[in-house]
Formats: C-alpha cells, structure tokens, sequence
C-alpha cells in the first residue's frame, strides 16, 4: 500500500499517513526533520484528544484545507477525523456514521465512503424517494 501526502496552502507544512503506521507524521516550517504530528505510530484506535493523545484507526487519507486544518479519512472506522491547524482543538471526528454516505470536499482532494449495500427492497425505497 502507499503513502498518503498533504501540503499546506503555502506549501511550507508537509503531512503523511503511511497504512502501516496509526499516525500523521509531518514536516512543519522551520523543522529539519519528520515528526509524529498526531497519534501513535503502533497505538491504532479511534480515541479523540490531543494531537499526540489521539489514536487513527488505519487512515487511508489526508487533505488539508485553506485554513490548515488537516483532514483524515478512516474506512475501518468510517470516520472523518480534524486536526486543527495550531494543534489548540483536540482531534475530532466529524463523522462517525456507519449506515449514510458521508463525503467530504478538501481543496482538491475528495473523500468518499459509502454506505453498506443495501438490500433490494431498500434500494427501491429509496429510489422512490428520490424520484
């Protein structure tokens, strides 16, 4: 599997997720060096707190936005989890759902997990709905 990168809007803050590890890393301004931005790279969970408190369940990917907050998509929990950019605001997951479509747009780069596949009753109904 492979590494997932973010860059900042000034492109001076670099973010990585890599499958095997259950953190960020980063390279932030002013750093010469690669270092755990957010959770633990052996501790996978999906606890909320502080960058360095938190725990990421298998991220899969990552965004940041104009503000520079940092974004990570977690399938196996199907979570969306925020980072803010000062690192003040404990890591939050926006989204927990496991039954709706959750989607999330980020700059450029494009978040999607969907819902369980749907019996076919369901989808009908739901068809209905729509039409």
């Amino acid at each position: 599997e492979e590494c997932r990168i973010a860059v900042d809007l000034e492109g001076e803050s670099v973010f990585v997720i890599e499958p095997q590890f259950a953190c960020v890393f980063a390279r932030l301004p002013n750093e010469r060096s690669w270092q755990v931005f957010a959770g633990h790279p052996t501790e996978a969970a999906l606890i909320n707190g502080p960058l360095l408190d938190a725990r990421f369940f298998e991220p899969v990917d990552i965004c940041v936005d104009r503000l520079g907050n940092v974004f990570v998509l977690e399938t196996k929990t199907r979570a969306i989890r925020i980072l803010s950019n000062d690192g003040a605001l404990p890591v939050t997951a926006l989204t927990t759902c496991c039954s709706i479509r959750a989607s999330l747009v980020c700059r450029r780069s494009v978040f999607h997990f969907w819902q369980p596949r749907l019996s076919e009753p369901a989808r009908r109904a739901r068809e209905a709905r729509v039409q």
